[in-house]
């Protein structure tokens, strides 16, 4: 659902548009999948395929990262829409270089459920950084424009 608004949403940022309700529903629906995740799996994977019993807690934990991936596609659609290309591709190397450190730190510490918490931390990680990259860039070119 992510890669889909953030497809829906480049073009619509490059043109100026802003559609707020379209990000809103967006983040909404990813809440609600979260929960409707977390709560539904032990039930399903139970029901369904009882032989992956210790994936549930993963699924679960993995489920987090939806609304705060779902967050970084928008950011990206609108960095690419106002051709900063750059700070997408900074973003996206961080992240990566974050979650490989994770993977070697919390994977030997707590094994898959280390590697799915990383997970979650690096997706949050990379909404902060977006958060304060485009804050900054914002003031940049408020400032460069109002002198």
């Amino acid at each position: 659902m992510p890669r889909t608004i953030g497809r829906y949403l480049l073009p619509q940022e490059a043109k100026g548009q802003k559609n707020k309700m379209i990000k809103i529903f967006s983040i909404a629906t990813a809440a609600v999948l979260t929960v409707l995740s977390i709560t539904i799996t032990p039930y399903a994977v139970n029901a369904l395929l009882p032989q992956y019993q210790e994936s549930i807690q993963l699924i679960q934990i993995l489920s987090i990262s939806l609304i705060p991936f779902t967050i970084a596609t928008i950011q990206g659609a609108e960095f690419l829409g106002k051709e900063n290309a750059k700070i997408v591709l900074i973003g996206a190397a961080f992240q990566a270089g974050l979650y490989f450190s994770f993977i070697i730190v919390l994977g030997n510490l707590f094994g898959l459920t280390g590697i799915a918490i990383g997970y979650v931390i690096v997706i949050i990680t990379r909404v902060v950084f977006n958060f304060f990259v485009g804050k900054h860039y914002r003031n940049k070119n408020y400032n460069h424009y109002n002198k």
